[in-house]
């Protein structure tokens, strides 16, 4: 019974986690700290006692841990990327980013669009007689879409950055597993906690003390099962019930030996 209250605990506890990043949009790493309470309150609470159900609260915490850190990490990874993009996609950005867009919308030619890479920045070629065919291949392939969308769209800063924030966490997503995210999220601050969780589990339950050990008959005690007037008691003794033994005097009257 008290490992199922440790079990609920940790669902619990792992749920909590990834409900709060996901209301949020931030992982808060002291959470698993409290995951560890809760499973082993919820260990004490059902009857676990002991080292041995210290132990297995103890496991039943660290999974639950690294369960609601991923779902930390999953709920958590694009109010990230979006926090760093905010930080990238700036209003100095998106005033370069129209400038840019109404000259690429003006140039009619191969020869102009050399210029336009070079004075925008969009090659390290110092001239436009040095730009490449695969530079301006690359450029029509990524950029020139952006541009031209930006042209016709004419969006406002707020709709720019947050379109460009959910292109970040697209491609972020796509591109990295969520494992790897989980292990590059790891730092010294979570395996602080971890040990906190992991530690409070099992020391809220391994200070309940151990089951009370079966009592053992004290000596001249009955033995269980005895009944009353047989010989099975400890430490000797006459049977229990029956009279004690006459001591003969010797010499008294009526008795052998006697006058």
């Amino acid at each position: 019974m008290g490992m199922i209250g440790a079990f609920l605990g940790a669902v619990l506890g792992a749920l909590i986690w990834g409900g709060i990043t996901y209301a949020t949009g931030f992982e808060i790493g002291y959470v698993a700290w409290a995951i560890g309470g809760l499973v082993g309150l919820g260990a004490k609470l059902g009857g676990a006692r002991g080292s041995t159900a210290a132990g297995m609260a103890a496991a039943l915490a660290l999974t639950s841990i690294f369960v609601g850190k991923v779902l930390a990490v999953k709920f958590g990874a694009p109010g990230e990327i979006r926090e760093l993009a905010a930080k990238e996609y700036t209003h100095e950005r998106f005033d370069e980013v129209r400038r840019d867009a109404e000259d690429y919308a003006s140039v009619t030619s191969e020869d102009e669009l050399r210029r336009f890479l070079v004075e925008h920045g969009y090659t390290e070629a110092t001239s436009a007689a040095a730009v490449s065919y695969d530079e301006i291949t690359r450029f029509k392939a990524d950029q020139a879409h952006q541009l031209e969308g930006f042209q016709a769209a004419h969006p406002t800063f707020e709709l720019w950055q947050k379109g460009m924030s959910d292109g970040a966490v697209a491609q972020v997503m796509a591109r990295v597993s969520l494992p790897e995210m989980v292990v590059e999220n790891l730092g010294v601050v979570d395996a602080v906690f971890v040990f906190l969780g992991v530690s409070t589990a099992f020391k809220l339950v391994a200070q309940g003390g151990s089951e009370a050990p079966l009592s053992r008959p004290r000596p001249g005690a009955p033995m269980p099962g005895a009944r009353p007037g047989t010989a099975a008691v400890r430490g000797g003794g006459p049977p229990t019930g029956s009279a004690p033994p006459r001591r003969t005097e010797p010499g008294a009257p009526g008795e052998p030996g006697g006058g």
